[in-house]
C-alpha cells in the first residue's frame, strides 16, 4: 500500500512545526496529518528530535509549563507527550469540526497514543444519582477528568444535547423548556425584562468539550441562560484549559438547595398554583421550577509535577440561578 503522505509533506510538516504550528485542517494539508500521526504512533519522542534537529531552531514543545487563569502550571512532561497533547487540543479547538471525520478519526487515535504510553490516566467520572425534585443532574461528586473518556459513562467524545430528544426522556425540560426568558432585574422592584428566546437551557455539569455526554439526565441541568454563559466564562473556559493541556482536572458541582426551599419564592409559587385559572402548561412550568437549583457551585483543582494543587478557579465558584417568580410567558 502506498504512503498517504510524500517527503514533500514532511518537509512541509517539519517546518510547520518547527514555527509551533500545526497543519490547516483542510483537505489539502490532510496529508500533513496522517505524516504526524504515523510518526507519532511510532515514536513521539524521535519525532520532536527530529522536528527540531536542526540547529538554532527553538524547541517549541518542551512540555514544561501551561499557563491556566494566569497560574503558570509545572507539567514535567516529555516534549513527546508534550506535542501529542498539542496537536491534541488544535483538533479539538472547534467542537464542531472535531466530531466529523477526519478529524475525529485522528482525536482518537492520539488518545489511544496517550493511552497507550500511559502519559495520561483514564477519566473516572462521577455523576451523582439523579435530583428526586427533576429526574436530571443531581451533581457532580470529585472526578478526575482526562482527554481519555471514562468507559462506563458511555461517551467516546462529547456531545451537545438534542432538545428534542431531551424534551422526550425529561419531563422536567419539556415544561421548562417553554418559559421565554426573563432577565434578572437590576433595581428593587424592577420588573424583569422579556427576551426573544427561551429562559433555560439545558446546561452540562462535565462540558462537551471535556467528554460530557449531551445525551445523559444526569449530566444535564436547567439553568438561566445568562447563568449558563457566567459558568461558560468562570469555569469551563479554564477547565478547558487544563484538560486540553493535558493535565489532570479533580472537578466537582455541587448543585444548591430546590427553589422550594426559598421561603419567599414558596411562598409566591403556592399561591399561583391555587389559581384555578391558571393555564395547564403554565402549571406545569411552575410546578417543575419548584425542583430547580438555587445555584451550583463549581470547584477544579490540578496538581503539578510536585505534587502541589492548584485551585484553577481561585476556589470554589457559586453560579446563581434565576428562577422567576413571575408567571411564565409561553416560548413560541
Amino acid at each position: 500500500m502506498s504512503s498517504p503522505y510524500t517527503t514533500a509533506h514532511q518537509t512541509a510538516l517539519l517546518a510547520s512545526l518547527a514555527k509551533g504550528q500545526f497543519p490547516l485542517l483542510t483537505d489539502g494539508e490532510r496529508p500533513q496529518w496522517d505524516c504526524l500521526l504515523s510518526h507519532l504512533e511510532e515514536d513521539p519522542d524521535a519525532f520532536v528530535a527530529l522536528v527540531h534537529a536542526k540547529p538554532g531552531r527553538e524547541d517549541r514543545f518542551a512540555g514544561k509549563t501551561a499557563w491556566v487563569n494566569d497560574m503558570e502550571i509545572e507539567c514535567g512532561f516529555t516534549r513527546g507527550k508534550a506535542l501529542v497533547m498539542a496537536a491534541h487540543a488544535r483538533l479539538c479547538r472547534d467542537h464542531d469540526v472535531a466530531i466529523r471525520p477526519p478529524w475525529q478519526g485522528y482525536i482518537q487515535r492520539l488518545r489511544r497514543i496517550a493511552d497507550e504510553r500511559d502519559y495520561i490516566r483514564p477519566s473516572e467520572i462521577h455523576l451523582d444519582a439523579p435530583n428526586p425534585d427533576t429526574d436530571m443532574a443531581g451533581g457532580l461528586a470529585p472526578s478526575s477528568v482526562t482527554i481519555i473518556p471514562d468507559a462506563a459513562l458511555g461517551a467516546t467524545f462529547g456531545s451537545v444535547p438534542d432538545q428534542m430528544v431531551m424534551a422526550d426522556r425529561c419531563p422536567c425540560w419539556a415544561a421548562v423548556v417553554r418559559r421565554t426568558y426573563l432577565a434578572s432585574p437590576t433595581k428593587p422592584g424592577q420588573k424583569p425584562a422579556l427576551g426573544a428566546k427561551p429562559h433555560y437551557v439545558l446546561a452540562h455539569l462535565l462540558n462537551h468539550n471535556m467528554n460530557g455526554p449531551g445525551d445523559e439526565p444526569r449530566n444535564l441541568v436547567p439553568l438561566w441562560a445568562k447563568a449558563n454563559q457566567t459558568m461558560e466564562r468562570k469555569v469551563e473556559k479554564f477547565t478547558k484549559v487544563a484538560f486540553g493541556a493535558g493535565l489532570t482536572v479533580t472537578f466537582s458541582i455541587v448543585l444548591g438547595p430546590p427553589m422550594i426551599e426559598d421561603a419567599a419564592y414558596k411562598a409566591w409559587s403556592d399561591a399561583m398554583l391555587k389559581d384555578e385559572d391558571l393555564g395547564a402548561a403554565e402549571r406545569d412550568i411552575l410546578e417543575w421550577e419548584r425542583g430547580l437549583p438555587q445555584f451550583i457551585e463549581c470547584h477544579a483543582t490540578v496538581e503539578d509535577k510536585n505534587g502541589d494543587v492548584h485551585q484553577i478557579l481561585g476556589g470554589v465558584v457559586r453560579i446563581q440561578n434565576f428562577v422567576p417568580a413571575e408567571l411564565p410567558v409561553l416560548w413560541k
